[in-house]
């Protein structure tokens, strides 16, 4: 028997297709970056990829998704720190690269697709949490701090919610990904490999 339909007033529970391609474009623009890696990493741009994996690392270990609404460490600072991490760790990527159409490509199909998943996410929290959650927008900027809340250097943060968020795969891809990235630099300084002009 089929699921019954979501009532007209409810938020459903998937998020709109454009928000799910979120993951697929990440995935195109971490490939695409062997392709237009010129072999010449800019080591400076590794910092805004390890501040955006610690960020990524502290609000996974500290957020149960949906369940509860997470308000302390990293979300008493932004209320979407996740994404933050991402696109600094994105931003990084493409610089680390010097690929000026790849960081092009990365901050639109960002922005287009974490805007409508912000959005959705906004609109479940709010019927989840209610007015919790409307208090909690009121005083925390949805992803650049605006101001400190001593409530950051209280986070629930564990190692469990880490594993359950799958945290732990995603930091492995980007690790085994940078390594690729500096291996193919160096074998382009040996004259073994390729990369579009």
């Amino acid at each position: 028997m089929p699921p019954a339909p979501e009532r007209a007033d409810r938020v459903p529970r998937k998020p709109p297709r454009i928000a799910r391609l979120r993951l697929v474009l990440g995935y195109l623009v971490m490939i695409g970056a062997f392709f237009v890696n010129r072999g010449e990493p800019r080591w400076w741009a590794l910092s805004l990829i390890v501040l955006g994996s610690a960020i990524r690392i502290w609000a996974a270990g500290s957020l149960v998704k949906i369940a509860e609404l997470s308000t302390d460490g990293p979300y008493a600072l932004s209320r979407n720190p996740l994404y933050v991490g991402s696109f600094l760790g994105g931003v990084g990527l493409a610089l680390f690269v010097h690929s000026a159409a790849l960081l092009a490509f990365f901050v639109v199909t960002f922005v287009v697709c974490y805007w409508v998943q912000v959005a959705w996410e906004e609109r479940l929290l709010a019927q989840e949490h209610g007015q919790s959650f409307r208090d909690y927008c009121q005083n925390v900027a949805r992803f650049i701090p605006s101001r400190w809340s001593p409530a950051a250097l209280h986070s629930h943060f564990s190692v469990r919610q880490l594993i359950e968020n799958c945290e732990l795969t995603h930091q492995a891809l980007w690790v085994v990904m940078i390594l690729g990235l500096i291996t193919q630099a160096y074998l382009k300084k040996m004259g073994i490999g390729f990369s579009l002009p």
